[in-house]
């Protein structure tokens, strides 16, 4: 074959085959129904992009096709943004209760906890209602009794009494994991690892209290 001609390409349906002439430089041929307007952008110099060979085999016919070249840009990778947090993981609370709540307060600071935020007697007084402490080294997670539902009650930060925290950043708990962190502690990638069966990785409700606001939450089961 000489420099220009590069050869034959065929479509073949049914045993029946069309030639299509291929050359150097830039080959757009239609492979299937409809129009377009094609363009092909050859990131190399414009001698290369004639010299070299490339066929294209659109999805339609191309009524109109635009070439362009130009010169050659490296390419600017950029580092994912959770490579660089901080990894946290945390490992799920044991001795489960479908009545309770378990919360695994990590945050190092007091949270206020009640089944119902109606009114500022049934945040501080109502069912369930406690002060969720900061866990220390070899404590268990605690347990709130609460009734058997999607809705699993509410939650709070309380640096001081649970009065001041009413209606202050309350965050809703429901049936599964819930994962909330505490303000100013920074940024991290968190992971909760539920090693029971999956039903009851959903259905049981735990709260996680991070230290840091985790742009990334993996809950994991089974």
């Amino acid at each position: 074959n000489s420099c220009w001609h590069r050869g034959t390409l065929q479509p073949c349906e049914s045993g029946t085959c069309t030639s299509r002439s291929v050359t150097a430089g830039v080959n757009v041929i239609s492979g299937g129904e409809g129009q377009a307007s094609c363009q092909i952008t050859c990131p190399y110099s414009k001698l290369l992009c004639q010299a070299s060979t490339a066929v294209f085999v659109a999805p339609a016919h191309c009524t109109d096709v635009k070439v362009t070249s130009n010169t050659p840009v490296p390419p600017v990778e950029f580092p994912k943004p959770y490579n660089m947090l901080p990894l946290y993981s945390f490992p799920y609370p044991s001795g489960l209760k479908p009545s309770s709540v378990t919360i695994c307060n990590y945050s190092g600071r007091r949270y206020w906890y009640s089944w119902d935020d109606s009114t500022e007697a049934k945040w501080t007084s109502g069912p369930g209602h406690q002060m969720i402490e900061p866990l220390q080294p070899g404590e268990r997670c605690q347990n709130a009794e609460t009734a058997v539902s999607w809705h699993r009650g509410f939650i709070a930060p309380c640096p001081k009494s649970e009065k001041e925290c009413f209606r202050e950043n309350v965050r809703t708990v429901t049936a599964g994991v819930n994962v909330m962190h505490a303000a100013g502690g920074g940024q991290a990638a968190c992971t909760v690892h539920c090693n029971l069966a999956v039903d009851t990785c959903r259905t049981a409700a735990v709260v996680v209290i991070s230290p840091a606001r985790c742009e990334r939450v993996r809950v994991t089961a089974g």
